[in-house]
């Protein structure tokens, strides 16, 4: 899927220009106003539609030309090269803590003041997310984040801030889906988050405001990947993971990098989410117990997913005995919201995907037992046993259980259930022949 340019799409609709025809208008200005020379056509225009930008003075050029046509002023800004530019950067893996800022202001600022369409339909890039996590674990230490210079002088009580803001945003995501609260928490993160970025700090406090951005932005990618915003969601974790390697929180980073895994799985990019999880297990040997659980649970899925029995029941193994390591008390706060149920529920998913469905269903008790306000996870692990019983052959169980998590999960606003949901559906109408589930469907409609 590609990124299109919706802002210059809208001004040649509005002046009712084709796209050779535009092609035309820039050659006849740039020769008889400026003796240029220009060699465009109708397939220039179709690549800027699609995210190319032009060189200079093209876009000046440009603006001049829809200026005289709609009658009003139109700037450079407002043709769609400059978002199309930071949707690219934002793509990257910034060098430094200075770019990393430029970068995700940039990013925030086009999400919320500037509304680029392209963002939220942007699709993810495998091999993208490869590059920046590649970047992040060969390129060199990052300097500690300092900046003399700003407006505002940050404490560690705007880092705590932060910290709460994580938790409360991350309590709205779990409770209502990803699409409840996901404008919210750009637009914090466009007007509390960035100015402090672009403050004034040193050492150590610039360490921890870059952890706590960057554990706000991988909630901001999760809230997206939830909501289907997945090149959105792509660019708030590759940020999160600058943000993180310039904090020098590698552990951070590895989470983030398995929540890119995690999205590519879900997405059915197996191959991308094995190397994207290989990476994050070999990024240090101090990571937390239930991280490595964590990232191995997503790795033994997508094994799963691929065939693979050996390696998926290696990494459950792997990941069971890291969960038995666990230290909940010591873990970084961040690393709260997985748990013994979210660990159930990925192995459950991994032995399903295997066709283990009978030692699938063992884990399904503790999967179930997620905390009380993680509402969309409940949901998500009830679909799951759903589909295992139905495939068990207990369609008695699988349509109580989907009745269940129908009209208990009515109000999220998660795209990633209801995916899951009409997955739940399609496997169920296979069986449409048994009594127990034509009542079903029946009471569905």
């Amino acid at each position: 899927m590609t990124q299109r340019n919706s802002e210059l799409e809208v001004l040649l609709t509005e002046a009712g220009y084709s796209h050779a025809a535009l092609a035309r208008q820039i050659k006849l200005l740039g020769q008889r106003e400026h003796g240029l020379d220009l060699r465009y056509d109708y397939r220039a225009v179709r690549r800027w539609l699609v995210g190319a930008v032009p060189e200079a003075p093209t876009p000046a050029l440009i603006a001049t030309i829809f200026t005289r046509a709609l009658g009003r002023p139109i700037g450079c800004e407002q043709l769609g090269f400059n978002s199309a530019a930071s949707v690219r950067r934002s793509l990257l893996l910034p060098i430094s803590p200075s770019t990393s800022v430029e970068t995700v202001v940039e990013l925030w600022r086009a999400a919320v003041v500037d509304r680029r369409k392209f963002l939220a339909q942007a699709a993810f890039t495998g091999v993208a997310a490869l590059e920046a996590v590649i970047d992040w674990r060969f390129s060199p230490p990052s300097a500690a984040p300092a900046q003399a210079a700003g407006t505002v002088t940050v404490h560690e009580g705007d880092v705590e801030r932060l910290r709460r803001a994580r938790v409360e945003f991350a309590d709205l995501d779990h409770a209502h889906g990803g699409g409840h609260a996901l404008g919210w928490l750009q637009q914090y993160l466009h007007q509390e988050v960035a100015p402090l970025l672009q403050g004034r700090y040193r050492d150590k406090i610039g360490r921890n405001l870059f952890l706590a951005a960057a554990t706000l932005s991988n909630v901001a990618g999760w809230m997206a990947m939830d909501a289907g915003q997945h090149g959105l969601g792509q660019r708030h974790y590759t940020q999160a993971i600058a943000l993180a390697k310039h904090a020098g929180a590698d552990a951070f980073a590895a989470c983030a990098s398995g929540n890119l895994a995690t999205q590519a799985l879900f997405l059915g990019q197996t191959q991308t989410a094995i190397r994207l999880t290989r990476a994050a297990l070999d990024s240090s040997t101090s990571l937390p117990a239930a991280l490595i659980a964590q990232i191995a649970t997503t790795e033994a899925r997508a094994h799963a997913l691929t065939g693979d029995a050996y390696e998926t029941m290696r990494l459950l193994r792997e990941a069971d005995e890291a969960m038995t390591r666990a230290q909940p008390e010591a873990d970084p706060e961040w690393l709260a919201p997985w748990t013994e149920a979210h660990h159930a529920g990925g192995a459950m998913h991994a032995l399903r995907d295997l066709g283990r469905v009978a030692e699938a269903q063992q884990r399904a008790s503790d999967a179930l037992a997620a905390p009380s306000g993680n509402v969309r996870t409940r949901a998500l692990h009830q679909v799951l046993q759903a589909s295992v019983l139905a495939r068990s052959g207990e369609l008695d169980g699988a349509c109580e259980t989907a009745t269940e998590v129908r009209n208990s999960a009515a109000g999220l606003r998660s795209k990633r259930l209801n995916q899951r949901l009409a997955e739940l559906m399609e496997l169920l109408d296979e069986h449409q022949d048994v009594g127990v589930v034509r009542d079903f469907f029946a009471a569905s409609r």
